[in-house]
């Protein structure tokens, strides 16, 4: 074995929450010889805080998907002691052309919730489902859009929940069971702190502080090709050997592999990264990420609506969402973050920095016509996870052409925290 391999009992490839969550029941549970093979320059993957112009903001994940029946997420975020604020869902302001049916939409995705409800069901007891996007469910629902206010309300209960539109999205994907799970009511992060301070505790967990110290953090780590059944594998490295071959040269060798890697990542990756024969590899192409990117900008003063949420929806052009004072700091008072989502942010990224932000500032103008200059503009800050290396996305959705029968060959995840 050359030199600069090693041995290890568990090598966990992926340094986001997945990934460290892995590593905390190992070590808390007595394994101590594992390493965290992370790709980036950092750990903690999509759930990612940023110091900004005098404030904190989560450029990733930044809210909870519910908070009863012991969601363990929400449960980590008060163990480590972050300050949250449930969303106000009904403190919106709309602009666009037609009449603002939020009831019809709401039934209409209460009967799709329903829907898809009953068809997990049958398939749970059968093993028999339907082939069904959620566009098509929806319109048996009698949900249409007939205007471009219909469109933005049918982005906030779609677009902005999947970073997909209903036409791109199986009816399995729907949030019903999330929010039967743990609740629809869904705390945002507003800690100073970020989500940051999350991170912190879930390593402060079983690593102590420096964290950056523990050399089974390697970070700036990508690992290219996973054999699982290697004639290399060394003896001490046991009968189900793993060999995990780095960018540089480097391989280690793992009695047991965790990978926890984005599924925006094993889709560009996976005729590499992933052996023949890997649970999963032959249904990769039935699922698909959600694209969600974020810009911030500050301004000298307030302009827009009193509400928490803004939608914009003029005809022809993509639905933006604006949120004020996106994480209710009170250092976010002129801070207004602008929301953008599935083709359309993957457009979005492909301008330069210049071009993305006169054009959201001129769709701001469209909204507030002589309310601001750019001499108004104090700061600005734009996410691309669309084309970041660690992710390729925002996170996993079902297609429109899977099923419920598609996840089942995955390995389970994971524990959380």
């Amino acid at each position: 074995m050359p030199s600069n391999d090693e041995v290890v009992d568990v090598a966990i490839v992926g340094g986001g929450v997945a990934g460290l969550s892995a590593a905390r029941s190992l070590a808390l549970g007595g394994l101590d010889n594992w390493v965290v093979l992370e790709g980036s320059e950092r750990l903690g993957g999509r759930a990612r805080s940023k110091r900004w112009s005098g404030s904190t903001i989560n450029t990733g994940a930044y809210y909870v998907s519910g908070k009863r029946n012991g969601n363990p997420f929400y449960e980590a975020i008060k163990r480590y002691g972050l300050r949250t604020r449930d969303i106000d869902y009904n403190s919106w302001t709309t602009y666009g052309e037609g009449e603002e049916r939020w009831e019809d939409m709401e039934k209409g995705s209460d009967c799709l919730d329903e829907t898809a409800h009953r068809m997990w069901e049958e398939f749970d007891a059968t093993g028999r489902y339907q082939v069904a996007t959620a566009r098509r469910v929806l319109q048996e629902c009698g949900w249409d859009m007939t205007s471009s206010m219909d469109r933005a309300i049918e982005w906030n209960y779609y677009d902005w929940e999947y970073g997909r539109t209903p036409d791109d999205l199986s009816v399995y994907a729907s949030p019903a069971y999330s929010y039967h799970d743990f609740g629809s009511v869904q705390p945002l992060i507003s800690d100073e702190g970020g989500i940051a301070k999350f991170l912190i505790g879930l390593l402060n967990d079983f690593v102590p502080p420096p964290h950056s110290a523990d050399t089974r953090f390697r970070l700036n780590s990508p690992v290219n090709t996973i054999l699982t059944h290697s004639t290399r594998c060394p003896t001490e490295a046991g009968p189900n050997c793993v060999e995990l071959r780095l960018n540089g040269g480097k391989t280690i060798f793992a009695k047991h592999a965790i990978l926890t890697a984005s599924f925006g990542v094993l889709q560009r990756t996976h005729q590499t990264l992933l052996p023949q024969g890997f649970p999963g590899r032959d249904v990769l192409h039935k699922f698909t990420m959600g694209y969600f990117e974020k810009v911030y900008f500050r301004f000298r003063q307030r302009f827009w609506d009193d509400t928490d949420f803004i939608l914009d929806s003029n005809a022809g052009k993509p639905v933006l969402m604006w949120h004020p004072n996106p994480h209710q700091q009170q250092s976010q008072e002129g801070v207004l973050q602008g929301t953008i989502t599935g083709k359309d942010a993957k457009n979005f990224v492909g301008m330069d920095d210049t071009q993305k932000k006169m054009y959201m500032l001129s769709r701001l103008h469209e909204m507030y016509p002589g309310k601001f200059t750019l001499d108004d503009v104090v700061d600005t800050y734009f996410t691309n996870w669309v084309e970041s290396p660690i992710s390729y996305g925002a996170w996993f959705e079902h297609g429109p052409d899977s099923s419920p029968a598609d996840p089942s060959p995955f390995p389970p995840p994971s524990p959380s925290p």
